[in-house]
């Protein structure tokens, strides 16, 4: 049995950013300069947003259209601001990622960024930029709320960051000098300090600086205060540029229940253990008779040759007040992080950490199995001693499935397609090195199906699956570990040896160019990334208005077109008509085919209901319509009479010219998760169509205006 289906086009999903109106706001307003600052009182030369590292914490609603202006104020370096986790589902050119989802912001600019946050959107993300090494000292924090909070698998009282940075005393680009040398290449080594929102405790060497600086001050350890008998959320951003966090904090428990915005179910958890790009929130229930003030967080790096070292401060007060994301040093008094060793232990490197035990709260999303996998992509990274490039290399299996477009470097697919991404860590061919790499993916998040060690098979991933307790869950950062975790001592197992394996499964929806990298700041500049390109035939349908604003150096579809209304002259206002009229033409018209597509859907669960006469889809239903009599079409207009054989399974064409072969109850579910998603974007396209026609009203009524002040001083003129 064979049942159609039609992939929704891009227009259904994408939002026009155009938005006219009398009074205009974005809802928020981010500045990058560049300035000195002093997180462990030794200065350094660095790129901030609003004045500070990290810059501001931000907050959106689900489901809201959000605007944010960011505006270049550096004299000579471009910048962009990646929103990190985000889907960017209806604006791929909002993503941040420079010559990838659109132009850098060159100085003196600025850029308006604006997406959708769609429905069952929300969690613990943050902001960076995305050239070079800003991503050091320009990032911050952000969460957006969900509409209904009965969906958290717990309760709590009041929310508390905890973004967690490596700091460097070198500036960016000395860095980058060092590791894109090529003659004498200069590796960052490791951090000189950690710090939580942008403080650490530290000991400046004024004698070690440059003429003219001085040693800061006012420099210690993240201060934190809390109430007795509160339950804290607390969320951790993994915001390092090179390690891997281990932290725990003395005297308390947690119980961990997000993972990089989804919900787990509740996890009781020791310590916890985070990479570049990743976010946890975990519960911690204060004491409510405290036999000290004074808890310290221990905090150290883990997977590397050198160990460091730092701490936080968390102070009972009885009249502390709410401070969801603290900024503050230094504390009361000083502490040697390496005191913390005897109060507060760690364990020591564990393959996989937790990450096997999670179990998603929604479980009516569950990830493609492997019969609907359309290809498998290998991606994998050797770093070469005295080289400049992590190389990325590719299987010969992706290439006998077309995989890979040598013309322009990408990996181009359809949407409709399921990819299974294999991340290999392998050891360089002549230094048998290999570290931990966190993998994040741009665009859509991806099911987290396992991991394992040595080389990738589907065999070991079906192991792997059967021994963990926990199920794949939706993440958009993972890690490939280097090795078996107790026995790891340094960073060296052998030439070419491999060490872990991740596999990374996207069911592809989402058009743009996404790009999926090491989110370790020094190995993507060095080339440890992958361009994958979804659904570019859909892409063509976007107006030339706004691709000839994104793809301009300096531009922004909302940068350049945002004004008063009342300041345009009537051509201009008749101009802004014409081309809001276009764009409703092509929203109603994505809306349409939305509503054919989702027909289709229906249509083909229709016909599995009638086959079986149930919606249930049982054995008992399968057996009862065998033999029966159906007209099989020959060709356009010739039926022919026929008998029904077997039903217990169908082919699916998911819509891109690939064909996955399902049970009837896979079917079935396959198509109620279509139409749901399909639905979704139709709720979410009204809103905009209604928005577009409000702003065609507000347009015309001024366009009114303007016409009968122009008569009137014609006839007074006459």
């Amino acid at each position: 049995m064979l049942c159609l289906s039609t992939s929704p086009g891009f227009v259904a999903s994408l939002l026009t950013l155009l938005s006219f109106a009398i009074a205009w706001q974005p809802d928020y307003i981010l500045r990058i300069t560049n300035t000195t600052i002093y997180s462990d009182c030794t200065p350094r030369a660095s790129v901030v947003v609003n004045g500070t590292s990290p810059g501001p914490l931000l907050t959106f609603e689900e489901g809201q259209h959000a605007w944010i202006r960011v505006f270049n104020d550096m004299p000579t370096s471009n910048t962009t601001i990646h929103w990190h986790g985000f889907s960017q589902y209806a604006s791929p050119f909002s993503d941040g990622t420079p010559l990838t989802s659109g132009w850098p912001i060159p100085p003196g600019h600025f850029y308006d960024y604006e997406f959708q946050l769609e429905d069952g959107f929300y969690g613990t993300y943050w902001y960076h930029s995305h050239v070079d090494m800003q991503v050091m000292t320009a990032q911050g924090p952000i969460i957006i709320n969900p509409k209904d909070n009965s969906s958290c698998p717990v309760e709590y009282d009041e929310d508390i960051v905890m973004q967690l940075s490596d700091y460097y005393h070198a500036d960016d680009q000395t860095i980058i000098n060092g590791v894109l040398n090529t003659s004498v290449f200069g590796w960052l080594g490791e951090p000189q300090n950690l710090l939580v929102n942008g403080n650490a405790q530290g000991v400046c060497n004024a004698s070690a600086l440059e003429t003219g600086q001085t040693c800061g001050t006012a420099c210690g350890n993240n201060l934190q205060k809390i109430k007795p008998g509160k339950r804290y959320r607390v969320r951790f951003i993994g915001a390092t540029v090179l390690s891997y966090i281990g932290l725990a904090l003395e005297g308390h428990n947690m119980t961990l229940f997000e993972v990089d915005g989804t919900y787990i179910e509740p996890l009781p958890v020791a310590d916890i253990e985070i990479d570049s790009g990743q976010r946890y929130s975990v519960l911690i229930e204060t004491m409510a008779n405290p036999p000290q003030t004074d808890y310290y967080w221990r905090i150290r790096t883990m997977w590397r040759p050198t160990r460091v070292n730092g701490s936080a401060l968390w102070q009972y007060d009885e009249n502390a007040t709410s401070s969801t994301y603290v900024q503050d040093g230094p504390v009361s008094q000083d502490l040697t992080p390496t005191d913390l060793n005897m109060t507060v232990m760690l364990p020591n490197e564990t393959f996989g950490w937790v990450s096997e035990q999670f179990v998603q709260v929604n479980k009516s999303e569950q990830p493609p199995s492997q019969s609907e996998v359309t290809r498998t992509v290998y991606l994998d990274g050797a770093q070469l001693v005295d080289a400049v490039k992590w190389l990325p290399m590719v299987d010969s299996a992706a290439y006998a499935h077309g995989g890979f477009d040598p013309g322009s470097n990408t990996w181009p697919a359809k949407l409709g397609e399921v990819l299974d991404i294999v991340i290999q860590n392998i050891a360089g061919p002549t230094s048998g090195m290999v570290e931990a790499h966190p993998w994040h993916a741009h665009g859509q998040k991806y099911w987290d199906m396992g991991i394992g060690m040595g080389n990738f098979s589907y065999a070991a991933l079906n192991a792997s699956m059967a021994q963990r307790s926990g199920s794949p869950i939706k993440r958009d950062t993972s890690i490939a570990y280097p090795g078996p975790g107790e026995a790891y001592n340094s960073s060296v197992i052998g030439d070419s040896a491999p060490g872990g394996w991740r596999l990374l499964r996207i069911n592809v929806t989402d058009p743009g160019a996404w790009l999926i990298h090491c989110h370790l700041a020094p190995h993507q500049v060095m080339g440890m990334q992958a361009l994958f390109m979804y659904g570019a035939e859909e892409l063509a349908a976007i107006p030339s208005s706004l691709m000839n604003e994104y793809l301009t150096f300096g531009g922004g579809a909302m940068a350049e077109q945002q004004v008063q209304l009342s300041d345009l002259d009537p051509t201009q206002l008749q101009e802004v008509k014409k081309q809001l009229d276009q764009e409703l033409d092509h929203l109603t018209t994505s809306y349409s085919q939305l509503k054919q597509a989702q027909s289709k859907f229906r249509s083909c669960m229709s016909d599995i209901t009638e086959l079986t006469g149930s919606s249930k889809v049982g054995q008992a239903e399968i057996r009862s319509v065998v033999d029966k009599e159906v007209l099989v079409p020959l060709t356009s207009s010739l039926y022919v009479p026929g008998k029904l054989t077997d039903v217990a399974s169908v082919v699916v064409d998911v819509g891109t010219g690939y064909y996955v072969k399902k049970t009837m109850p896979e079917a079935l579910s396959h198509y109620t998760t279509k139409t749901s998603f399909v639905q979704g974007n139709l709720d979410t396209l009204q809103k905009t169509i209604e928005r577009k026609q409000d702003n065609v009203q507000s347009v015309m009524g001024v366009l009114q205006l303007k016409m009968q002040e122009q008569g009137q001083r014609g006839a007074q003129a006459a």
